[in-house]
């Protein structure tokens, strides 16, 4: 019997180390490529959703801040940091979209930001402390898109309304 209950322990360990070893995160797919059909302008884009700019900001990848140029990355998985802040309703945003297009527009994904973190720094500028959680840190496996440069914006809703985030950061995925 001791030997059922030690083949019984070692399979467990098994499974629990291999448990372990899997990757929380799964990417969501690629957003799809509209057939001609279904084809949007850049100007009907554009239109779509109201551009914004003191409602949010893309701040760092992993530990590097943006500085005006294509971050260049190392590994295509990442923490991106940020925060969203409507500036007309300082109403705190449930979710929020993470969207990178690649530099000719030929490609694009998107993931949903939907954790949010404390940052009392945003608040406090922006008049708005006891607002809520308004910053994210959100991990991204973007193994699945090809190396180039991609732009990267947030898209989010408030009041009714449609918005778009976007400060032209840039990634270089190799």
């Amino acid at each position: 019997m001791s030997k059922h209950i030690g083949r019984f322990l070692i399979l467990s360990q098994v499974i629990i180390v291999a448990g372990c070893n899997r990757n929380p995160y799964v990417p969501l797919p690629p957003l799809p490529i509209p057939s001609s059909l279904d084809a949007m302008s850049p100007q009907d884009i554009r239109e779509s959703s109201k551009p914004v700019s003191a409602s949010c900001s893309i701040d760092m990848i992993d530990q590097t801040f943006f500085k005006g140029h294509p971050i260049r990355l190392m590994d295509k998985d990442f923490v991106v940091s940020g925060w969203v802040l409507p500036e007309t309703t300082h109403e705190v945003v449930k979710s929020a979209e993470l969207r990178f297009t690649r530099e000719d527009q030929t490609a694009g994904w998107q993931v949903e930001i939907n954790h949010w973190i404390s940052r009392e720094d945003v608040l406090k500028a922006m008049k708005a402390e006891g607002a809520g959680d308004v910053g994210f840190a959100k991990y991204v496996d973007v193994s699945h898109l090809s190396s180039g440069n991609y732009r990267l914006s947030l898209a989010f809703a408030s009041g009714g309304v449609n918005y778009t985030c976007d400060h032209h950061e840039m990634v270089a995925l190799p």
